[in-house]
Order: structure tokens, then C-alpha cells, then sequence
């Protein structure tokens, strides 16, 4: 590979066909989907995205790779190429019907943005799969008794799966660190509204993880002591509760309680 890398954009390349396949088996393309593929390096995903789905929007922020992105697909019709950085595209502007699935081996210094804004921004992506950090990965994916703020705030858009490890040596050039697929599919099980108020309650919930929910909710000045713990009561759970053992309806109860 002639490309010189650039270290300000985080660029490792996959280099495993294996995995590049399982990555885009995460959101099933289908011949109506229009396809957002963040960070499409040299095309090796989007050559095999390009066969299945409708349109591929192809999200470059190095212009070396924009020039070789233009060499390899010339004037395919069915691809769009966009020379920004995710964070900076307005993707409402681009998406037919505001209807798309995402895809793409995300810059671990970024990633928890480019999920934000894909996952919970409008237009929402329908399914995405993302390479990212393994430990990012279990992050988003933990469950209680060992949840996260990540993994109760994402859920409250998206269902949350990690399917599978990629080892660092199946990057170019090799990261430190493993990588993971991160697997969402959105859902609508939330009003806006409900998510402020939970996202709110998580937030102090989780200021110090390793406190009692009760100390740390009684902290946040959220409500009077007495109705945190008659809420903590109302869940049947222990008054010495720590945040990452309860899950999210869970939270969703304990905010329509403590709001009510």
C-alpha cells in the first residue's frame, strides 16, 4: 500500500477480507438501501457495497484517498463521494427519504462522536456496524450487573450488539490496541423527551460509578432524599444499589417515578 498515513486521522486499515465480509453482514444491504460508509480508505468495503445497495455515500476526510477513491470508481453512478469529515456533513442533505444504514472503520479518537451523531442526531441510521475499540466496543455492549452510561444512553435509540474481536494485526498499519464490530439497529421505544429525562437521571446516576445510585442521585439535586429512596423502593431494589447493576427499564421506571 503506497498511501502515507496520517496520524491526526487515525487511519488503520483492515486488511482481512474475513472481517471486512462480517462487518458488512452487520447491516445486510439490500438493493433499495442507501449506504453511509465513514472513512472508506483506499474502497476495498465500498467495492463490495457498491454490488448490493442503491446508493453508497462515501465519507473521505484525506483528499489523498478522495484521488484514489476517483481512480478505482471512476464515475459509478452509484456512488457518492463527500471530502469532509463525518462530524461536519449534514447527512439530511444527502439521504433520500432520510432513510440509511452506516458502515465504516471509525478513528478510535472519534468514535464515540461519529456513534452520537449517527446513532442519535436526525436523520438516524436505520442499522449501522462500526469498527472501533475493543474496549469501547464492550462498553456500548455491557449489560447489567455490569452496565455502563454508554450502554444505558445508546439503547435508549438503538439495540446494541458486539459481534465479533479483530485482532491489531488485521490492521495497516498495526493499532495497539484490538478492534471490536459494534452492531445497532434503531428503534422507537422512546419519546425524545423520555430520553432527555433518562440520559439526565444516567448521567448523575453514573457521576461516581462506584458509589450507591442513592448517594449518587441524592447528590445531583434531582429530587428530595426521601423520594430517591422511595423510588429505589418502589423497583424492589437494595438501598446500596450501585448504578451499573440495574438496566434500562430500569432507569426508564426509576426517571417516570422520580419525575412523577
Amino acid at each position: 500500500m503506497s498511501h502515507q498515513f496520517k496520524k491526526q486521522y487515525g487511519q488503520n486499515f483492515l486488511r482481512s477480507s474475513r472481517f471486512i465480509a462480517k462487518l458488512i453482514e452487520g447491516i445486510d444491504p439490500q438493493a433499495e438501501d442507501t449506504v453511509v460508509e465513514i472513512g472508506p480508505g483506499e474502497g476495498n468495503i465500498a467495492n463490495h457495497l457498491l454490488e448490493k445497495a442503491k446508493k453508497v455515500i462515501a465519507v473521505e476526510v484525506d483528499y489523498d484517498l478522495i484521488v484514489a477513491l476517483v481512480k478505482r470508481f471512476g464515475d459509478n453512478p452509484k456512488l457518492e463521494i463527500l471530502h469532509q469529515s463525518i462530524l461536519d456533513v449534514n447527512l439530511g442533505e444527502h439521504v433520500q427519504d432520510l432513510s440509511y444504514k452506516a458502515i465504516g472503520s471509525l478513528p478510535y479518537n472519534i468514535s464515540k462522536k461519529i456513534i452520537a451523531q449517527v446513532m442519535t442526531q436526525s436523520p438516524r441510521a436505520s442499522q449501522a456496524a462500526f469498527i472501533i475499540q475493543e474496549e469501547v466496543a464492550k462498553e456500548y455492549a455491557a449489560q447489567a450487573p455490569q452496565a455502563t452510561f454508554l450502554s444505558n444512553m445508546l439503547r435508549l435509540y438503538a439495540d446494541v450488539g458486539k459481534s465479533i474481536s479483530i485482532p491489531a494485526s488485521q490492521f495497516f498499519p498495526k493499532p495497539k490496541v484490538n478492534g471490536g464490530i459494534l452492531l445497532l439497529k434503531s428503534h422507537q421505544s422512546f419519546s425524545e423527551e423520555q430520553r432527555q429525562a433518562v440520559i439526565q437521571l444516567l448521567k448523575i446516576g453514573f457521576s461516581s460509578p462506584r458509589k450507591t445510585l442513592a448517594n449518587n442521585l441524592k447528590g445531583g439535586n434531582l429530587a428530595d432524599k426521601a423520594v430517591i429512596d422511595t423510588a429505589i423502593a418502589q423497583l424492589n431494589l437494595s438501598p446500596t444499589v450501585r448504578p451499573a447493576e440495574l438496566d434500562l427499564s430500569q432507569w426508564v421506571r426509576l426517571s417516570d417515578i422520580i419525575s412523577s
